[in-house]
């Protein structure tokens, strides 16, 4: 939670967005409910790039390797443990388009989230 503030207090931009979303969905007094708050994707969007950018734990997956693997010009043989470091995947120019940005209109149905 500390980090979407952050976020959000960096992009006066999507500040103003999330505030809209917010207001219109729950307006100056409003409680939050399921309902509504499945109606406010951008809510959704900043808190998945917050996420993106600082994730929880960098190393979230970890699994024996079910058949040999070669990758990067490596051997890795069956049964080998491996852990995916998710901070790198999703932070690599290769597959995520201006990594360094806070941008959470990518997390968004209509916006391409792969360069």
């Amino acid at each position: 939670m500390q980090w979407l503030l952050v976020d959000i207090a960096r992009n006066q931009r999507a500040q103003d967005k999330l505030r809209a979303e917010l207001m219109r969905e729950l307006g100056p007094n409003g409680a939050l409910t399921e309902a509504n708050l499945l109606r406010m994707p951008y809510l959704a969007a900043v808190i998945r790039e917050t996420h993106r950018l600082t994730p929880v734990a960098p190393m979230t997956s970890f699994k024996d390797l079910a058949e040999d693997l070669e990758y990067g010009g490596v051997f890795y043989p069956k049964g080998t443990f491996t852990a995916i470091d998710s901070y790198s995947l999703q932070n690599n120019p290769a597959l995520v388009e201006a990594p360094e940005g806070f941008r959470p209109e990518r997390w968004l149905p209509d916006v391409p989230v792969c360069a």
